[in-house]
């Protein structure tokens, strides 16, 4: 998903989590599931490396900008 946008809070989870902004594009093109967010907001689930799921957080009206990122999940 070329041209994603990281809100800088994005990028501070992002290294403190441990996920790469290349596993992030994967997930958002590999998604699982969506659930709302805050307004405005989607939170999208999808499978980054090791099918590992990162939970992303987009706007609603512009989902290539990521807000934050969640703590990656193993795969059930």
């Amino acid at each position: 998903m070329p041209g994603l946008t990281f809100d800088p809070h994005a990028r501070d989870r992002m290294e403190e989590r441990g996920v790469s902004e290349e596993e992030v594009e994967l997930a958002l093109k590999r998604r699982v599931r969506h659930r709302p967010g805050e307004p405005g907001t989607i939170w999208i689930d999808g499978y980054g490396m090791g099918n590992r799921i990162i939970p992303v957080c987009v706007r609603l009206s512009d989902q290539t900008y990521v807000i934050t990122v969640g703590w990656p999940k193993a795969r059930r």
